[in-house]
Parts: structure tokens; sequence; C-alpha cells
């Protein structure tokens, strides 16, 4: 079998929006597949989301950072594996969250969040992340810990009010930065949002936070809960960044919600 294949470029941030909006409203491909990381990824999610293309198959080539939708779908590391992926018929219908602040809206596959990764993500290098990829982040992380200010954040889930949180993430899939596990029971083909709250205050907190994710053991903190819902509300703290797959897409207040509809994804 022969495919025909149309690369099309981006050069600046959106390109992958509106490429992929337009691939959508085209008709014509089999396949759209988003070639880098998840922050591409996520541009073209958002495209195929606004241009209604919810039908429209979604495949990857992971090329980023962290890559971690192509971890969550199970996609391989070598350019056969994928090549194998993105012309197999196997598929999945997964769930996509959205993000609504007093100026925006946007939309996330994987995780969003507020508080210490999403101040790390609104300030990493981005000379420095080309180079030297995710160490651009342990880098900014090491320069943040002693000099962050723990700030609480009022949060409601599904309109009930929770204890205040110095960090929350938002969670559609069980993988976060990579291979790291931060919910382990969220699934994208599941209409839920695990949403973590995190407690801890100070270096010290952060620092064990790392190393339980590094262990695999990060659910198990006590100053750590997961919550299920579909609607988190977050409206103090106003101008802080948000984190939306790995990238600085907003600032608070905001309403994280999910999609009715889901996006079909190509999957090994």
């Amino acid at each position: 079998m022969q495919w025909e294949v149309t690369l099309k470029p981006t050069h600046r941030a959106g390109d992958g929006i509106a490429l992929a909006a337009e691939a959508a409203r085209n008709e014509n491909y089999n396949v759209v597949c988003a070639a880098g990381g998840d922050g591409t990824i996520n541009e073209v999610v958002s495209g195929l989301v606004k241009a209604e293309g919810y039908n429209q198959s979604l495949g990857i080539i992971p090329l980023g950072t962290a890559n971690v939708l192509a971890n969550e779908l199970g996609y391989g590391k070598t350019p056969l594996n994928w090549a194998n992926t993105l012309t197999s018929e196997k598929s999945q219908q997964v769930y996509i969250g959205q993000l609504m602040t007093t100026s925006d809206s946007r939309y996330f596959i994987c995780m969003a969040g507020v508080g210490f990764d999403a101040s790390v993500v609104s300030s990493v290098n981005k000379r420095l992340k080309k180079f030297i990829g995710k160490g651009a982040y342990i880098f900014r992380t090491v320069q943040l810990l002693w000099q962050f200010l723990d700030k609480t954040y009022e949060i409601k889930i599904d309109d009930q009010l929770q204890p205040s949180a110095t960090a929350v993430v938002v969670c559609n899939g069980h993988f976060y930065g990579g291979r790291f596990v931060l919910a382990p029971q969220a699934k994208l083909t599941e209409k839920n949002f695990h949403i973590v709250l995190f407690s801890g205050r100070g270096a010290w907190a952060v620092m064990r936070l790392m190393l339980s994710m590094v262990l695999g053991r990060a659910y198990k903190m006590k100053d750590l809960n997961i919550v299920e819902g579909q609607k988190l509300e977050i409206h103090n703290n106003a101008g802080e960044p948000i984190q939306a797959d790995g990238d600085n897409i907003g600032q608070l207040p905001a309403t994280f919600t999910l999609l009715e509809k889901r996006i079909t994804v190509v999957c090994p």
C-alpha cells in the first residue's frame, strides 16, 4: 500500500491550529498527523476541535521533549513503528479538556495545571529547551525551587468547594511530564478528570513530590489528594500562569471542563 503525504510545516505558534483546521475542513485526508511534541499535538487537536473535525483521525510522530500523549497511547520509539501505526486501522475515541479564561478558550488533551509546574513551564528558556530538551525544565526547576512563593488556590470541583491547594493538575490521562505517573486511574477514554490537589508547602515539599513521581508513588503522598470530576474552577490568584500539555497557554482565573464530543486518535 502506498500513501500520498502532504507536508505542512509550522513556523510560529498557532500555525498548527490553522493547518489542522484547514485539513479537517478539506475532508480529503485519512489522517492528520502532528509531528512534534505535546505542544504541537495540542495545536493540531485544537485545530480539529475548532473545525468540528471530530471524525478526522489524528496521528502522531512523537518528536518532542516529553511526548505524553504518545506514551498514553503506547506509541513506540522508532520511525518504523510510527509508520506502521499511522497506516493501521486501529483507533480510539478520546476526550478533550477545554480551558476557559476571561480572555480566551483553549483545549488540552493530557493535562493542565497551576502552581509550581506552571511557573516553570511559563518561564523556561526556549532556546535552552531547544538545545538540551528536558534538561531545560530541570535547570529552571532548580532555579525556582528556593524562591518560589507558595500560593493557595480556591477550588471548586463540579460546583463543590474543595480544601485549598498550593498546586493543581487536571489529569485527563495518567502520565505526566513523559512517563511519570500522577493519577494512575485516569484514562483518556473515560469522561472524567482526575484532579490532583497538592497541599504541600515550600521547597522540600516540592522536592518530595518530584522524588515520589520518580519512584512512581506520588499518588500515595499524604499531602496529595485526587478528586474525580468534570469541571474545575479556580477564581483567585488572577494573573498566575496556566500550563496545558506542557505549554504556557493562559492565566487565572479559569474553568476547566470536558467536551461532550470526542476526537479520533490512531493507536498502535
